[in-house]
């Protein structure tokens, strides 16, 4: 009788210990299905990088004026591909905000400078078309410590305070960060974020 009692014992343990074994990896499981989840939630609000090369920036012809401290340079998109490539041009407000530049000072400060602009009188959706192998020049001009939205011939770009001074050498990167727009029948066929190579300019 008391064999029998420990062997029913046993296999009650036996049976517990499996019981808890199931909870922890049904548990662990949960677990990690969450963290996944999670880890999906997290990738798919990062901005889209384009992997392919049809498109592609640089920054030319980068000067110093010290009348007025600002920085003259001109923002370059080159279509590498087969295909004409439609995006908004800068003026409108689908535009307006695809260009960055950003400059970081011989004393390690990054300076960020986007389009000024933020109420329109007048407002629609218009593309430049970027024929194959061809380039698209933005003239552009940043200040130290004010903001314009137009200065003759250049598109302003302006900082957060516009309270900053320039210490040489800077080194200028350009972003451009593109989505897909349509408005009646305008369209853009882009998108996607491409950036410069550095460059070094001194005073």
């Amino acid at each position: 009788m008391k064999t029998l009692i420990l062997l029913a014992l046993a296999f009650f343990g036996l049976l517990t210990s499996s019981c808890k074994s199931k909870t922890s990896s049904s548990a662990n499981n949960s677990t990690l299905n969450s963290d996944v989840v999670r880890d999906d939630t997290v990738v798919a609000t990062l901005p889209k990088v384009t992997n392919d090369t049809s498109l592609s920036a640089s920054i030319d012809n980068a000067k110093f004026e010290e009348k007025n401290s600002s920085i003259s340079l001109d923002f370059v998109i080159k279509n590498n591909s087969s295909k004409t490539i439609a995006i908004a041009e800068r003026w409108n407000s689908w535009g307006a905000y695809q260009w960055t530049v950003n400059v970081t000072t011989a004393d390690h400060r990054l300076i960020q400078f986007k389009n000024p602009q933020r109420i329109w009188k007048r407002n629609f959706l218009s593309t430049v078309d970027i024929e194959p192998g061809k380039e698209f020049r933005v003239h552009c001009r940043i200040f130290a410590n004010r903001s314009a939205i137009y200065e003759g011939e250049f598109e302003v770009f302006e900082s957060k305070d516009n309270r900053h001074n320039f210490t040489f050498p800077v080194h200028i990167v350009g972003i451009f960060a593109a989505e897909l727009h349509s408005s009646g029948q305008v369209t853009t066929n882009w998108e996607g974020i491409i950036k410069t190579p550095e460059v070094e300019l001194k005073k």
